[in-house]
């Protein structure tokens, strides 16, 4: 079991360790944590889960030179049954 909250706060912050200073100076990485994940357990591998998240998200910073990359988590539920969405979105190549 994986809390979905402490796998998201620690993909955040091996994102930022990962970064240069400079690139953190022209791109800001901003999270939304969207309230109906709290406290919510995954049954995953989250080692894989998290390098899945990890790899958009050094893909986002690879593209975009100056701006801000959104890391957002949010529930969904489709006929009864939910699931956890993660999404990168970010300003691109200028």
């Amino acid at each position: 079991d994986v809390d979905l909250q402490r796998l998201f706060t620690n993909v955040y912050d091996k994102a930022i360790g990962e970064q240069s200073l400079e690139k953190l100076n022209q791109i800001t990485l901003k999270t939304e944590f969207s309230s109906d994940c709290e406290g919510r357990m995954l049954y995953t591998d989250s080692h894989l889960l998290s390098e899945v998240i990890l790899h958009m998200i050094h893909n986002a910073f690879k593209f975009t030179v100056k701006g801000e990359i959104n890391l957002m988590c949010k529930l969904l539920i489709e006929d009864g049954i939910e699931f956890v969405k993660f999404s990168i979105l970010d300003t691109g190549i200028e």
